[in-house]
């Protein structure tokens, strides 16, 4: 069986309708407007498709890649200085190797992954909201 599963709300918790993320189903409800009266005009077969969502990084930054672009940065930035060797200069590859190895030397990058954010993406686990699944989230 290669189909995917399709699983009941009660199995996740955050979720996605199209692109409008809902952390739950109180989220739903309220993004939707429901009220008592509004919950028992929904059809008794109402339901809606819906994408689980997974909590992610951002992005994973690569070590070799920070450094790299920290370096070009120093570069544009200092090259004009007057403290700063000239392309031609035989201390130039010697500066330039020195600088990526400091920075090298002093990026923690499993800390700074660790403290990137994380953000809701959607899966392709596909959910079913029906209308029992609202019935204790109306108020």
């Amino acid at each position: 069986m290669n189909e995917k599963q399709t699983n009941t709300i009660a199995n996740t918790t955050a979720f996605f309708i199209e692109d409008e993320f809902h952390e739950d189903i109180d989220s739903l409800v309220h993004s939707m407007g429901l009220d008592e009266e509004d919950f028992f005009d929904l059809d008794p077969d109402w339901e809606v498709q819906a994408f689980e969502a997974s909590l992610e990084k951002i992005f994973v930054l690569e070590k070799e890649d920070l450094v790299s672009a920290i370096s070009q940065i120093i570069e544009q930035e200092y090259s004009d200085s007057e403290r700063y060797p000239d392309y031609e200069c035989s201390d130039f590859d010697y500066t330039q190797k020195a600088i990526k190895n400091a920075i090298t030397q002093s990026i923690d990058i499993d800390k700074l992954n660790n403290l990137l954010p994380e953000l809701w993406y959607s899966t392709d686990k596909k959910i079913v909201i029906k209308k029992a699944d609202l019935a204790e989230h109306i108020s």
